[in-house]
């Protein structure tokens, strides 16, 4: 399960992201959050490069996005960000974004495979604590696989 601490930086990355959302809360602005994931194309599970795949998109992502946002793997096969200051629409077209940007990343790369599902959530307004926005944004993850991944899908 996604909130789950299987992963040693999750423990850290619960607690930075408690903190901003109770900064959000305090000071009264939306915080969201995306989850990607890269999977063999038809499969559901992991594949036994997704760690590797994983820490390829955590360093693609890095450079993507503001310095003030929050990027760390997640469950060793995923990768999260935490998008201070933005709502569910900022979400989605950062996630479009980063997706197209990555998905061409894993076809050049020679994993033409593999495709990416993006899930994302958005704090206060689909959940009011870290671990059930992390499980809203896995649930949006599992709906993109669902729909043949390479796609994000965002609570409305």
């Amino acid at each position: 399960m996604v909130g789950d601490s299987i992963h040693p930086h999750n423990e850290i990355l619960n607690g930075l992201l408690e903190n901003e959302l109770k900064r959000s809360l305090r000071y009264q602005h939306f915080t969201s959050i995306l989850l990607f994931e890269a999977h063999p194309k038809g499969a559901i599970g992991k594949d036994e490069n997704s760690l590797d795949t994983a820490e390829r998109m955590e360093a693609l992502i890095r450079k993507e996005i503001r310095e003030t946002d929050i990027v760390s793997m997640y469950n060793g096969n995923a990768v999260i960000v935490v998008l201070l200051y933005s709502d569910k629409n900022i979400a989605l077209k950062v996630g479009d974004r980063l997706c197209k940007w990555i998905s061409n990343y894993l076809c050049s790369a020679g994993k033409n495979s593999q495709t990416l599902s993006v899930g994302g959530a958005c704090f206060p307004s689909h959940a009011t604590d870290s671990r059930s926005l992390c499980q809203k944004a896995f649930e949006m993850v599992e709906r993109a696989k669902a729909n043949g991944g390479n796609c994000v899908r965002i609570l409305a």
